[in-house]
């Protein structure tokens, strides 16, 4: 499969789409073989090898990490959409292909909330059990 095709097959796969500008020759090489794609959450590493490995065999993942770049980033979108992108845009300042993504809750019968907040629902980031312990209290008294 070529280049192009395969990467409107992971577009169309992922379920969006990117935009990689060129940050310097060594891009030219990673055309061919995604060479490396800068990721945020550890976890969807082996999800995307196997996802993007039907289309590029040859692909390799690394995470921000392997490309040097430690800690947290700053995560001031408004939406979904936007975290993403800003991950993404910081991967892509390494040299190599960024992808990023963002997820959450957004309950209906709470307005939407906890939306882009999800990670720190009930104020400790990550904590997934009073994340989901807030989450359920909130909706007792919600009739929807």
């Amino acid at each position: 499969m070529a280049y192009e095709e395969a990467r409107a097959e992971i577009v169309k796969q992922l379920g969006f789409n990117f935009k990689a500008e060129k940050k310097n020759d060594e891009l030219d090489e990673a055309r061919d073989a995604f060479q490396a794609l800068g990721l945020f959450l550890y976890k969807k590493i082996a999800e995307l090898e196997e996802l993007l490995g039907q289309y590029v065999p040859s692909i390799e993942i690394l995470s921000l990490d392997d490309v040097g770049i430690y800690g947290e980033i700053e995560e001031n979108g408004q939406t979904f959409s936007e975290n993403a992108l800003i991950k993404a845009r910081v991967a892509a300042e390494s040299g190599y292909i960024g992808i990023g993504d963002d997820s959450g809750l957004s309950v209906y019968a709470l307005g939407g909330a906890p939306g882009i907040y999800s990670a720190r629902y009930a104020g400790e980031h990550g904590n997934d059990e009073l994340n989901n312990s807030l989450l359920l209290d909130n909706l007792k008294s919600e009739n929807d």
